[in-house]
Formats: structure tokens, C-alpha cells, sequence
């Protein structure tokens, strides 16, 4: 089955054409205006997906609906999304495949209870734009700049890179999160740029090549939060 990359509407010419050449089809979610401005179409706070299925707030786009139905199973949630930091991320849930991190408080409940059904623990974090923050390399590998994801990552026995905070830009904001500019397909790790202006660029680099996988910058800019690149299935 061909994988389909959920994206931000906002993202430019040139990652669109990169994905298409990773023969991944580009799918936009349209902008939830139940979320502030700058947020409103990021995926990774609109949709969760798990095992073939995604995981909807009750206002997603039926447009978008449409396009993505045959590629996976779509779950309807009784969330629905606010403007306020709790209130703007209940599906966003960081899943690195050996675990969930996640604001418990915030979570979904039929999100919640399709993890513990999966038997995928639950790793508790006060950060509840998680997904957000964390670059997935590995099921039991991540990067992040959150001291409280890498807390709880590392006493569960996933291996984390912690990196410094900011040199991601985001529209409306003063920085954004390099798990929002990054996403996983396959053994790639795609960035939505280029990281080369990040002060931990090399540990970077060499973190990801030595979990067996390959970096990818999808466009030749610095790289951006759009809020994150989902591949499904």
C-alpha cells in the first residue's frame, strides 16, 4: 500500500516535490480554526495515527476525510480543540513505537485507551505539545530539547539525545520544536529543512547514523515547524 504524508497546507513547493519523490503522496490537513492562527494546520494536533488507523478531533475537515479514508481507518474523537495550551493538544501524543509520551491530563480518552489496548506503555510528561517535541529515530532512540520527555524516555529505556531549545522557526511564535520540523519514513529521519545552522547539528547527524538510520532535509531553507510530517500507514 503507498504511505501518505499528512501535512501542514503551508508547507512549501519544494517539500511537497521532495516527498513525491520518496513516493509518499502529500495529503494537507485543512486549517482547524478551532486552534490559534499559527497552528491550525498542523497535523500532529489534529490527527494521531496508530496501527491503520487515525485517530480525528470531532471538527476535522470532511474534505480531508475523504482523501485519506482509503489509506487508513479513521476513528472519530469526542475531543474537541481549543486555543488554550492544554486545550490544543489532545492528540498530540509523541508514539516512538516502543512507547507513548503524552500529558495525561490532556490526552484523549479513546486515544488513551487504543494505546493501553495496543499494550504500548504510557510515559507521563508535563510538555503536552510532546509529539511536537520529539524527533522519533528509533523505537527505542529520540531527540528532543525537553528535559522532562528525556527524563521520562531514558527510565523507560529509550536512548535520547537532548539537544538545545529554539533555532527552529515557527510563524507566530519566537521559536518552535524540532520534533514539529521532523518525521519518519522508513529508516529516514526527513527534516522539513536543513539543520546545518543548529548548534547541535554534528550530534545530531551522528546520533541518527548510528541508530542505523538516514537524515533528509527536505528543502534547502532551516528547517521549520509545520507540525510535524505524519506517514501513515
Amino acid at each position: 500500500m503507498k504511505h501518505i504524508a499528512i501535512i501542514n497546507p503551508a508547507s512549501g513547493a519544494e517539500i511537497l516535490k521532495n516527498l513525491g519523490r520518496l513516493d509518499l503522496e502529500a495529503i494537507p490537513v485543512e486549517p482547524a480554526p478551532e486552534l490559534p492562527g499559527p497552528l491550525a494546520g498542523h497535523p500532529d494536533l489534529q490527527v494521531f495515527p496508530l496501527q491503520g488507523r487515525l485517530y480525528c478531533h470531532p471538527g476535522i475537515s470532511p474534505e480531508f476525510l475523504k482523501r485519506v479514508d482509503r489509506y487508513c481507518e479513521i476513528v472519530p474523537c469526542a475531543t474537541p480543540l481549543g486555543t488554550g495550551r492544554q486545550e490544543a493538544v489532545p492528540y498530540c501524543v509523541a508514539l516512538t513505537g516502543a512507547a507513548a509520551l503524552h500529558r495525561e491530563q490532556c490526552t484523549d480518552p479513546t486515544v488513551r485507551h487504543a494505546l493501553e489496548d495496543a499494550g504500548i506503555p504510557l510515559l507521563r510528561v508535563r510538555q503536552g505539545f510532546a509529539r511536537c517535541a520529539t524527533v522519533i529515530v528509533t523505537p527505542r532512540r529520540i531527540i528532543t530539547a525537553d528535559r522532562g520527555i528525556r527524563r521520562a524516555a531514558l527510565e523507560h529505556g529509550i536512548e535520547t539525545l537532548l539537544v538545545s531549545p529554539g533555532h527552529v522557526a515557527i510563524e507566530g511564535y519566537r521559536y518552535g520544536l524540532l520534533g514539529g520540523a521532523s518525521g519518519l519514513c522508513g529508516k529516514r529521519v526527513l527534516f522539513t529543512g536543513t539543520l546545518e545552522h543548529h548548534p547541535d547539528h554534528e550530534a545530531i547527524v551522528r546520533f541518527i547514523e548510528e541508530s542505523g538510520r538516514s537524515m533528509h532535509a527536505l528543502s534547502g531553507n532551516p528547517a521549520v515547524d509545520v507540525g510535524s510530517m505524519l506517514i501513515v500507514p
